[in-house]
């Protein structure tokens, strides 16, 4: 567990000399705001997610049934 957590200190340096941090989730945003003593204005939150728009099944592809 110590290597684990041995690099958390750095981290935390290193995120106070951000102008802004850059994560996936709200939950995150808070653990990062409340751990690191960062400011929740100065972290941005973009969660995962897929367009459908661009990213979607092609009618000319031949599908598998079984799948």
């Amino acid at each position: 567990m110590r290597r684990w957590y041995s690099f958390i200190s750095r981290q935390q340096w290193v995120a106070r000399q951000l102008d802004c941090i850059t994560t996936v989730s709200q939950a995150s945003a808070a653990d990062i705001a409340r751990d690191f003593g960062i400011a929740r204005e100065a972290i941005r939150v973009i969660e995962n997610g897929v367009d459908l728009e661009v990213f979607r099944p092609l009618p000319a592809v031949p599908r598998r049934s079984d799948v």
